[in-house]
């Protein structure tokens, strides 16, 4: 059925009316209309009237049917479009709300991204402002932010440290300025900052709380503006030690200095003394006490022996000076430097040393040297008298000490006296070579003493206030050995026999070797250097008079000196002895002779009794005789 069929049926029954009602209308009307006319001209004229009626109201109705199908037509197609639309514009509003949805899915994705990368962001922000406060706080370098001012904004706990306070509310309250020993340093501080806008390597003495004074060096540069105030970034670094470091390279370079000329002369000079020293020593054995000539023999013999002990302290400051150590009681060297040092002194020595205290390796006369030394300054330090201290103890340090020593096991030695004490801007000076403040002084003893000391891989400070006093304390490693009994006893001589050969290239000291080992027993020749003795020996080994020992220099101008000679000798008679000899002890031969194949050494210049000690040594004498020169020599 058509979507109209509706309509058309309301039309037709319209339609039907209109003919009725015209019909009925007519049958009313026709009496009037048409008077007279018959009934079949009357049922004509109805039928044509009703047709005429039908076909205009039909003509009528269809018009209107048309105009509004027509209208309903286009009311379908613009619905139609409309719906066309509504889909087109349904499906359009799903797209973007498909892409919108999405854009805002992904929007919202980004968003999580985001802030996931903003949240890890800041737990990477205060993971590294941990690590950096942490790295702030473990740093022993001192940091701090301050104003123009003064005033401290934030440091950190190694610079509470380093000015000895005890937290950083206690440091932040005291003014900055207070920290300073010359208030001008914070005026030439800023002054460089305002000009440069950063500081470095500024070198300042700074004030801790308990009034001690420090040298720091300062970093600092400007951060930015703290309201009407600058902000001023400072790192402090404690180089006192630094300092003293570099103080004691500048006194070692100056010890090396002065080793160059002294080592230069040494050998020749100790040469020269064994010459003058065995002459003399000849010639005071070969007069009578009561000769008068014996007292000026004796007077030249103590000048000369005067002179034997400047040049061991010229020696220390050279490669010469490299000690020949013995492992020793240190507490026996202590007595025997303090009986000799305050021999008819007014002074008195009040010692306190450790019962359990431990054996050091060092040379002995060296070390008697240093006792003398600092016993004998206590003692002019102290011109109407007074008391002198000697502490001995042992002591570990530790790999945390401020000291420049390796940890481990050491003996402490302390010499303090209660005289004038030492200026404090004399106390960095002490121990230059010539450096002294005594009108007769030579200014080699405390040099000596620095010296030796640092010979012995050990370590010496002074500490000293004027009216008040010195102390020097020394520090010497602990030997790992104990202490060998020695068969013979000082200040005896040991005589012998046997043939001796000496090798030395002076021939003064020479004949004087030869004339103390004949007085001694001993038979001897002398040859000029190493080949001249190879060959010597080879001889007398082919005649079967072999020697028993050969006593070499070990330095000769121009030939074979003792260090070749003694391997040579070796090859050619496993079974030689032999003793070095030198006025020059910077060799390691001379400290290590065993090493190198010799049996004893005899460090120039010598004396009968020290160079019998040496032969007798080398060939294992082991029953001492009397002390004696053979008064017809």
């Amino acid at each position: 059925m058509s979507d109209y069929s509706f309509p058309r049926v309301k039309w037709f029954l319209l339609t039907v009316f209109t003919v009725f009602v015209g019909m009925t209308l007519y049958e009313l009307l026709k009496g009037f209309l048409f008077p007279g006319i018959s009934l079949w001209e009357s049922h004509l004229i109805t039928i044509f009237f009703s047709t005429i009626l039908a076909s205009v109201t039909a003509y009528f109705i269809l018009l209107k049917f048309e105009s509004m199908h027509g209208e309903l037509e286009r009311r379908i197609d613009e619905s139609r479009m409309a719906d066309i639309a509504l889909r087109a514009a349904n499906d359009e509003l799903e797209i973007k709300v498909a892409t919108r949805t999405k854009a805002l899915a992904l929007t919202n994705e980004e968003l999580k991204t985001d802030i996931n990368k903003r949240e890890l962001i800041e737990e990477e922000l205060r993971a590294s402002e941990l690590k950096f406060r942490t790295l702030i706080e473990a740093t022993p370098i001192g940091i701090a932010l301050t104003t123009r001012s003064g005033r401290l904004v934030e440091l950190n706990t190694a610079l509470v440290k380093m000015l000895g306070y005890d937290s950083r509310e206690e440091l932040i309250a005291r003014p900055t300025m207070r920290h300073y020993k010359n208030p001008d340093d914070r005026q030439r501080l800023i002054s460089e900052m305002a000009k440069k806008g950063f500081v470095k390597n500024l070198e300042l003495e700074l004030i801790r709380k308990d009034g001690k004074y420090f040298t720091g060096n300062l970093i600092s540069k400007v951060l930015e503006g703290y309201g009407d105030d600058m902000l001023f970034l400072t790192t402090v670094q404690d180089i006192t030690e630094q300092r003293v470091m570099a103080a004691e390279r500048v006194t070692h370079q100056k010890l090396e200095s002065l080793g160059v000329l002294a080592g230069g002369i040494a050998h020749d000079f100790n040469n020269l003394l064994t010459g003058i020293l065995g002459n003399i020593e000849l010639m005071k054995y070969a007069i009578k006490e009561d000769d008068p000539l014996y007292k000026r023999i004796d007077e030249a013999q103590r000048g000369s022996l005067y002179a034997r002990e400047l040049t061991k302290q010229l020696l220390t400051f050279s490669k010469g000076g490299t000690p020949v150590k013995e492992v020793v009681e240190l507490a026996q060297l202590i007595d025997e430097s303090v009986a000799l040092s305050l021999h008819g002194s007014s002074i008195k020595c009040i010692c306190e040393i450790a019962p359990d205290l431990s054996p050091v390796e060092v040379d002995r006369g060296q070390i008697n040297q240093v006792l003398n030394n600092l016993i004998i300054n206590g003692s002019q330090a102290m011109a109407e008298g007074g008391e002198i201290h000697i502490y001995a103890n042992n002591i570990t340090l530790s790999s945390k000490s401020h000291l420049p020593l390796e940890s481990g096991q050491y003996v402490s030695l302390v010499v303090e006296d209660s005289g004038s004490g030492i200026a404090p801007e004399l106390l960095s000076k002490i121990f230059d070579p010539y450096f002294t403040t005594k009108q007769e002084g030579n200014g080699l003893g405390l040099a000596s003493v620095y010296s030796i000391i640092s010979g012995h891989n050990g370590h010496i400070e002074v500490a000293s206030e004027p009216g008040k006093g010195s102390s020097f304390s020394i520090l010497l490693p602990v030997s790992k050995n104990n202490v060998k009994t020695e068969d013979t006893v000082a200040g005896q001589s040991v005589s012998g026999s046997g043939r001796v050969l000496v090798m030395d290239d002076e021939k003064m000291v020479l004949e004087v070797a030869c004339e103390f080992l004949r007085s001694l027993g001993y038979e001897t020749e002398g040859v000029f250097d190493g080949r001249e003795m190879l060959e010597r020996y080879k001889e007398a080994l082919a005649l079967g008079r072999g020697y028993d020992l050969v006593l070499m220099d070990l330095t000769i101008r121009g030939g074979m000196g003792g260090r070749e000679a003694i391997s040579k000798l070796l090859e050619l008679d496993p079974e030689a002895k032999a003793v070095v000899s030198s006025g020059y002890s910077g060799d390691q031969v001379m400290a290590n002779y065993e090493s190198y194949g010799f049996k004893a050494v005899a460090p120039k210049p010598y004396t009968v009794l020290t160079l019998g000690e040496a032969i007798s040594k080398a060939l294992g004498s082991e029953e001492p005789e009397p002390p004696g020169l053979d008064e017809e020599e």
